[in-house]
């Protein structure tokens, strides 16, 4: 198969995923939720469907009086302390993205990133460890049933270049 084939068919493999893309889920919460009730805020995010999807999140700062800067100061000092495998850090201060990423499972992966369980291997932002206070962060989502995981990333990819994320690798597993 020529070159400009395989890029066509994989351009028409991405449109059609984002043709049947509808708009965005979100979780909204703050310092305060993941201080007095992470629990219920981990609740509100889906569990898997066991059908193949695919969840593609973005995770933003939106409280105003709460700045990239104050946040890197925080991860950066929680990281100095080595108690579990935060996410790399991006070395921006201008970014208000704190990640993007990929997972089939995205009640588990946020398991990780609010730091509710007692596992620390896994490579995550661990909010809770470091809280910021007055800090509020939206969870952007998409699902994409049955899709293929090497296509989402793909996405993934187009959409952290964009958002330019504090903390986290780009790509999938291997990148």
């Amino acid at each position: 198969m020529k070159l400009d084939d395989v890029v066509r068919k994989r351009i028409d493999r991405l449109n059609s995923l984002l043709a049947g893309l509808g708009r965005a889920e979100k979780v909204v919460f703050s310092t305060e939720d993941m201080v007095k009730r992470l629990a219920d805020t981990h609740a509100r995010f889906p569990k898997s469907t066991g059908d193949g999807s695919v969840y593609l999140y973005r995770i933003t700062l939106t409280s105003p009086d709460v700045t990239p800067e104050m946040l890197c100061k925080k991860f950066r000092a929680a990281r100095r302390k080595g108690i579990c495998n935060l996410s790399r850090d991006n070395n921006r201060h201008d970014s208000r993205t704190l990640y993007v990423g990929t997972s089939k499972d995205l009640h588990g992966r946020f398991r990780t990133h609010l730091g509710t369980g007692s596992g620390t291997t896994t490579w995550a932002l661990y909010l809770s460890r470091w809280p910021v206070a007055g800090a509020t962060f939206k969870v952007e989502y998409h699902r994409f049933p049955a899709a293929s995981e090497v296509d989402v990333e793909l996405i993934e990819g187009i959409l952290w270049e964009a958002s330019k994320p504090l903390f986290g690798k780009r790509g999938g597993r291997g990148a």
